[in-house]
């Protein structure tokens, strides 16, 4: 007999579970800026379902010299993958939005040399967790790079879609 309210609590608890619906994911436009010193802001928008994960990939694969020949020429590269690589996922939670990026951020530095006189990579990484509003531009990371002092602006609109 001690053993029946244990019974009628977890009767109560799955019929609680059999009566609630699930919540349909919900949809959002995530407009991307990502602003420097040295140009025009990059843009990138992707559509965003609260639960999901979705990913942005774009860039180039770029030469790097591995090696040299007696006469100084290049005589074997590797290929170093950049442009930016970007993770978010979008969820809600008790009404507020909580979005996850992981950024990626690699460029080959122009007009910069080495010590071999070929230019070197930059990379910039970040894992960025924030509750998020809408309709309003929101800063999710500001990076200066202390080798270069060259400022990036990481930020966010999220729009719900209808």
């Amino acid at each position: 007999m001690k053993f029946l309210p244990v019974l009628l609590l977890a009767a109560a608890t799955l019929a609680a579970a059999q009566d609630s619906k699930p919540v349909p994911p919900e949809v959002y436009r995530a407009d991307f800026q990502i602003k420097d010193d040295a140009g025009k802001p990059r843009r990138f928008s992707m559509l965003l379902e609260t639960g999901g994960n979705n990913s942005l990939r774009v860039g180039t694969k770029t030469p790097v010299v591995s090696s040299v020949a007696p006469n100084g020429a290049p005589a074997q590269f590797n290929y170093v993958d950049t442009g930016l690589s970007m993770d978010v996922r979008l969820r809600n939670i008790a009404g507020k939005l909580s979005l996850r990026m992981d950024l990626d951020l690699s460029s080959v530095q122009a007009g910069e040399r080495a010590h071999t006189g070929y230019p070197p990579t930059s990379n910039v990484r970040t894992t960025v967790q924030a509750i998020v509003p809408t309709k309003k531009p929101t800063i999710l990371a500001s990076i200066e790079d202390p080798v270069t002092a060259r400022r990036l602006d990481i930020e966010v609109t999220l729009t719900q879609v209808e």
